[in-house]
């Protein structure tokens, strides 16, 4: 599991926002990532992939009201 701390001056999202992951979000650990993908790419929801330090890949993209979410793998 991880907590992400994040002092942001950024103004709160609203539907038009860009996906950031500076930007305040939470993260959710999918049992099976590459479903999670699959779902979003079915369903058309835009997401970016960022590597992060030590190699992981998450998923990152927003809700309808613009508040970014991220999506990891279980670590090994």
């Amino acid at each position: 599991p991880q907590v992400h701390i994040i002092q942001s001056d950024l103004p709160v999202p609203g539907p038009e926002a860009a996906i950031n992951p500076r930007r305040r979000h939470t993260c959710f650990e999918v049992a099976d990532y590459d479903a999670m993908k699959a779902t979003l790419v079915r369903e058309g929801v835009p997401y970016v992939e960022n590597e992060q330090p030590g190699g992981r890949w998450p998923l990152l993209g927003n809700d309808p009201d613009g508040n970014t979410l991220e999506f990891q793998k279980p670590l090994a």
